[in-house]
Order: C-alpha cells, then sequence, then structure tokens
C-alpha cells in the first residue's frame, strides 16, 4: 500500500522522508524495507549490522549537523512540499499480481481474483479464457510419483535477494514458518532462496534450496526450473500456473517462460502459499494441506510464528559479531579470482577476439553520429501499454530456440554455456539479437491478436533502416536496463511514440496512427529546450502532429547530443 501510494503521488525525482507516531513502532530493519521498495532507493542500518563505534558516532554526527538525524520534538516544526498521510490500520496482508506490480490484491480475495483473471480478456489482468477452459488439470509422473497441475498451482517459490534478505525479522519468520511446517507434517514445492551476499548463510532447517548470490530464479537465471512432464501439462492445456516471489518485479515470463501467473509476496507469504501448492484458496478458511502421519488439516494460524518467537530468535541469533566476522573476509576473494592473469605492462584493456562474454564496442562509432533529422521512418513495432524494460532487453537465461542462441552455437558453444543476457552483456552481437526477443511481447502491427514473441512485419517498399516503435501508456516501466536503450539503437530504432514514459504518466496528443506511415522527426537546425513540443510529420501527406520530446533537462540535452551517455564519455576522454 505505502509503495502504490507513493506511485500514485509521482515521487520519483523528490526527497521522500517518513515521519509521524507510528514511525517509532516500526523497527530499522522495517523501516529500511519500505526505503528500499518506495520504489527502490536505499537505507542502511549500522550499530546491528557490526559497524566500528567510532563510524557510528561519525555517521550520526555528520546527520544531525545537516538536520537528517529523526527528532521527534522537531518533526511539528518541518515544512514539507506535500504530506502523504498512511494510516497503519489500513494495511492488510495482500500479494501484487498476476501480471503487473500494482495490482494488489488482499489474501482474503485471491482465489477469486485469480479465477477472474483466469476469464478475463487477455491483457493486463486476464488471460482470456473460456468457461470450459478453466477447469482443465493433468496428473504428471514427477520422478515416480503422480502430481496434479491445473489453473493456480504453485510451481515456482523464490525467496529473492533483492529487497527482503537484509531484514532478520522477515528472513527468520519465514524460517521459523518453514521449519514448524516441516514438524507439523507438511510436505513442499521447489523453492529457492538467493541471498543477496555471501553474508547471509542458509538455516538448516528451512528446506529452502540455497540456488546461489544475487539476481538469480527472479531472472531465470537459476536455469530451467520445471520438469518436462510439467511443462508439456502446461502446454497442452493451456495452463496458468504460478510462480511466487518476494522481490520487486513479477513481469510476464520473468520467473520462467512457462509460468503466467507471478505474484510478489513476503517471504512468509511466499512460504504459505508454497506449502499450500496454489493460489487459488482462502489461507484464512482453508487449511495448507494435511498432517503426513495423522491426516489432520494444518492451517496456517496453527504454524504462523508469533512477534514474541520471531524477536526472541532474532535476540539470540542476529548479534553484530556475526556480521563483523563475515565482513573481516569479503574482500579476501577466493583461488579462482586470485589466479586470474593481470597484464601490468598494458594501459588497455587487451580485447580477446576469441571471447565470447567481452567484445570491443565498436558501436560506439555508429553511436556517436550527430544526425538528428530522420525521415523514411517504418513502425518495427507497436506494442500496447507497460511495455517493461524486460519486454525490450530480457536479463534471463539465453533459450535455446533464440537468435542469441544461434550465434553462441556459431561460435562452437553448447547450450549449457550460452549462460544468461545478463551475463553476457558486454557482448553487443548477443545483446542485439536478444532485444524485443521476450516470448510475452505482442507486436500488434501484425493485427489484433498477434502470436506472441519477436515477430514483425516486414515492410520492403523504400525500406530505410531507420526505424520508429509504437508504445502506448508507461513505456519502459520496471528495472533500470542500459539495453533496453541501446538495443533498440542498435536496431535502428530512432524514436519511440508513446502516451507516457514510466515513471510519471504525462498526457500527450492521441494519434490514429496504424503502425505502416513513414515519419520524418527534425531536431537538427535547432537549439532544444527541455520537454518542448515538436512536429512529427507523415511522409506523403500535410498531416502533422506534435509530441512531447522527453528530453527533460539540460543535460539529458547535452547528452542526446553528444550521441548518449557512452559517445559524451569517449569525446569527453579525448579531450
Amino acid at each position: 500500500m505505502i509503495t502504490k501510494k507513493l506511485r500514485i503521488a509521482g515521487v520519483n525525482g523528490a526527497f521522500v522522508e517518513f515521519f509521524g507516531p507510528s514511525l517509532k513502532e516500526l523497527s530499522v530493519a522495517d523501516r529500511a524495507t519500505i526505503a528500499n521498495m518506495c520504489p527502490e532507493y536505499g537505507a542502511l542500518y549500522l550499530a546491528q549490522s557490526g559497524r566500528e563505534s567510532s563510524h557510528i558516532q561519525t555517521v550520526e554526527k555528520y546527520m544531525k549537523t545537516v538536520k537528517m538525524f529523526r527528532d521527534e520534538n522537531d518533526e511539528g516544526s518541518i515544512k514539507f512540499s506535500e504530506v502523504i498521510t498512511i494510516d497503519l490500520s489500513d494495511i492488510v496482508p495482500c500479494v501484487s499480481g498476476p501480471k503487473r506490480t500494482k495490482d494488489k490484491v488482499p489474501i482474503s480475495e485471491i482465489s477469486k481474483d485469480f479465477k477472474t483473471s483466469l476469464l478475463l480478456k487477455e491483457g493486463p489482468k486476464g488471460y482470456g479464457l473460456s468457461q470450459g477452459q478453466g477447469h482443465v488439470a493433468f496428473s504428471v509422473n514427477i520422478d515416480g510419483e503422480y502430481f496434479t497441475v491445473g489453473h493456480g498451482t504453485v510451481l515456482l517459490a523464490a525467496i529473492s535477494s533483492c529487497t527482503n534478505t537484509s531484514n532478520p525479522s522477515v528472513m527468520l519468520g519465514a524460517g521459523l514458518l518453514a521449519k514448524k511446517a516441516v514438524e507439523a507434517g507438511l510436505s513442499r514445492c521447489r523453492n529457492f532462496l538467493p541471498p543477496r551476499e555471501r553474508r547471509y548463510a542458509l538455516p538448516p532447517h528451512v528446506g529452502l534450496r540455497d540456488c546461489g548470490y544475487g539476481c538469480s530464479t527472479c531472472s531465470y537465471n537459476s536455469g530451467p526450473n520445471l520438469p518436462d512432464s510439467i511443462v508439456r501439462a502446461i502446454k497442452q492445456g493451456n495452463l496458468v500456473c504460478v510462480g511466487l516471489l518476494s522481490g520487486n518485479r513479477n513481469f510476464e515470463g520473468r520467473l520462467d517462460p512457462d509460468i503466467k501467473a507471478n505474484y510478489l509476496a513476503s517471504p512468509l507469504m511466499v512460504i504459505a502459499y508454497a506449502l499450500a501448492g496454489r493460489i487459488n484458496l482462502n489461507l484464512r478458511q482453508e487449511p495448507l494441506g494435511y498432517n503426513s502421519h495423522t491426516g489432520a488439516p494444518v492451517f496456517l494460524k496453527d504454524i504462523w510464528p508469533s512477534r514474541a518467537e520471531i524477536q526472541e530468535t532474532e535476540r539470540k541469533f542476529v548479534i553484530p559479531g556475526i556480521f563483523r566476522r563475515v565482513y573481516s573476509k569479503v574482500s579476501v576473494g577466493n583461488k579462482h579470482w586470485d589466479a586470474l592473469p593481470v597484464p601490468e605492462s598494458q594501459e588497455r584493456f587487451p580485447w580477446s577476439e576469441d571471447s565470447s562474454y567481452i567484445k570491443c564496442p565498436e558501436y560506439i562509432k555508429e553511436i556517436s553520429s550527430n544526425a538528428r533529422n530522420w525521415s523514411g521512418m517504418r513502425c518495427l513495432l507497436k506494442l500496447g501499454d507497460n511495455i517493461t524494460s524486460d519486454h525490450i532487453s530480457p536479463a534471463g537465461s539465453i533459450t535455446r530456440s533464440s537468435p542469441a542462441a544461434e550465434y553462441l552455437s556459431s561460435l562452437g558453444l553448447a547450450p549449457r554455456e550460452y549462460n544468461s543476457y545478463g551475463a553476457r552483456r558486454g557482448n553487443y552481437h548477443v545483446m542485439i539479437r536478444g532485444t524485443f526477443s521476450n516470448m510475452r511481447l505482442r507486436n500488434h502491427l501484425l493485427g489484433q491478436s498477434p502470436k506472441l514473441g519477436p515477430y514483425t512485419l516486414h515492410i520492403p517498399s523504400g525500406a530505410s533502416r531507420t526505424y520508429k516503435a509504437d508504445g502506448a501508456r508507461n513505456f519502459g516501466r520496471g528495472t533500470s536496463r542500459d539495453w533496453a536503450t541501446r538495443g533498440p539503437f542498435l536496431l535502428g530504432v530512432r524514436a519511440v511514440l508513446a502516451g507516457s514514459f514510466h515513471y510519471k504518466s504525462r498526457a500527450s496528443h492521441t494519434t490514429s496512427l496504424s503502425g505502416m506511415e513513414a515519419l520524418r522527426i527534425d531536431l537538427g537546425k535547432k537549439d532544444l529546450r527541455p520537454k518542448e513540443l515538436v512536429d512529427v510529420f507523415i511522409e506523403g501527406k500535410k498531416d502533422a502532429f506534435k509530441a512531447v520530446l522527453r528530453v527533460d533537462n539540460d543535460y539529458e540535452i547535452e547528452v542526446f547530443q553528444a550521441g548518449g551517455v557512452i559517445a559524451q564519455i569517449v569525446s569527453n576522454t579525448k579531450s
């Protein structure tokens, strides 16, 4: 709810300070989690994580000197440009999904909401199934044991590293819930726990599989997640199965290409739904499962850890000495890192022609071109609302059937060596081929119900290598990703026409473009101003329309005229 309110208020580019009588009731870890999610600016705490007392005193003195240290007595005298009131009593347990982070659903309504989503028209909230398709289920064989898989079945549950693993309260709570579930005789589906960094150890009794450090499951970087029998059932029945994640992104296909419904939840709720094995149930009224020994129903309320249990566990085990011991070794590295050869005589990076990970960025010459007049532009993609950076430039594993895989195969690499787009972002040959390769992409240039995936329409008549991409509202939301802009540019895209760009929606003139027009934009003969209106001409006609130039400040104009950040860096380095 807090994140949603801040999004509606539009806090991007603003300083956000939390204050009020309820703030003192939140632990520092809880405050840090809220700060990290609203929306993704960091917060740190020092004493509990083992920092030296002299360092803590220095930070405290500085914060007090610049009037940034919280003092309850001063709160009434502080003047804010805008105050957003949040009543903590209004906050109820909820999840976000099944396709967008902003779609909050209370736990008590999730079953009804999911069933409604199945039958809604395919789009930001719906899957377009008929009444008859809504009750399909299959029996699948996994290692000799049969399971039922249908709409709403939870196939993947992950406590991710990006938001909650720095908060000992929720992590210990999730661990205690899993421990009590095991003691109550419940079984579990496939779960993941990617700690944020190596300073977090995996509790042995939790029953989660440590799949590595950093971004993994949430970006399909933990490898293929589903058995072949389940994948076949999903494709045969067009099943809408579920992934649960405690992170901050739930875009289509991000957890796994075959998992269509993705929900964000707290670590404890990730564990709860993983235990239940399905999303379409009421956790307050229906049991998670049954005791494997006695057959008795086990409800969430029976195994939910109390606040006192969590606090007692935290008091015993989350102590500064643990952090100090781990931090003392954080810069030591390992034998593999230490064994890497470092050429001391060379001033510049020794580019290797044989490397499939890092290639000399020859595209800089093209980016540095200062051409600002474009004519004969054709539409490469005509997209709908809420196109994310994941749709534009995926970061997960490279699939065997993709253009990037074909390129890597031509280098003699086997599928097990393909790795992920994130790992190969230093090779522009891979990243260009990965641009717009999301298998959930809908290019409406192909019609109202286009084939999903990286497909477009070839317009050969007077074809130009200069393209535009048409987006609707909220284009470019999601993770900040450099290749989400660089990739389209290297495909020839020189303009994106959209109703609004993330973060803040701004009104714009609507047009009736079909996507088949050739357009012209002239920016090279004038001094540009931030957010000015520019003319977009439809070639062959007298028609033109106005569009807001989303170059928002003087610095961005400077970067734009230099040909981009990389070109600007190269130019500054030479001078």
